[in-house]
């Protein structure tokens, strides 16, 4: 039985497999998006040192490039919302950095265009991770 699993991982271990470029799964993640406004609904669970845990209930609404949102739960006395502009919240005349937008623009992005544009300004890939071939190399024959 040893000797059956060992050829097995060997085998699988040595295996070729073609790896889809970046530019098309940005692609395949976008097909068949036609705009319009989208609602994300995140339920966020916090856990307070000595406290306990709070529930914060943030709702993300994206519509034509305008992001908007309302946080509400036990922390806020009443719904608090604002804007998402670059890489912060805006309450008001407050800023508030958030870490990452990756995940909203891969839910709302309607291109690959957009998504790849967050991506790497966020510094999630870089341009050469969207070469599917090394520079300078030059495909010829049949495969």
């Amino acid at each position: 039985m040893k000797a059956f699993l060992f050829s097995i991982l060997g085998w699988s271990i040595s295996a070729w497999g073609f790896i889809p470029s970046v530019p098309d799964m940005l692609k395949e993640v976008t097909t068949g998006r036609k705009g319009g406004a989208v609602e994300i609904v995140l339920k966020h669970r916090i856990a307070v040192r000595g406290s306990g845990t709070i529930e914060i209930e943030e709702r993300i609404f994206d519509e034509k490039n305008k992001t908007l949102f309302i946080w509400s739960g036990s922390p806020f006395p009443q719904p608090t919302a604002g804007s998402l502009e670059g890489m912060n919240y805006k309450i008001h005349d407050q800023t508030l950095p958030t870490k990452s937008l990756v995940l909203v623009r891969y839910l709302t992005a309607n291109g690959p265009d957009e998504l790849r544009d967050s991506l790497i300004s966020e510094r999630m890939i870089r341009r050469d991770h969207l070469n599917q071939f090394k520079p300078g190399f030059n495909p010829e024959g049949d495969p």
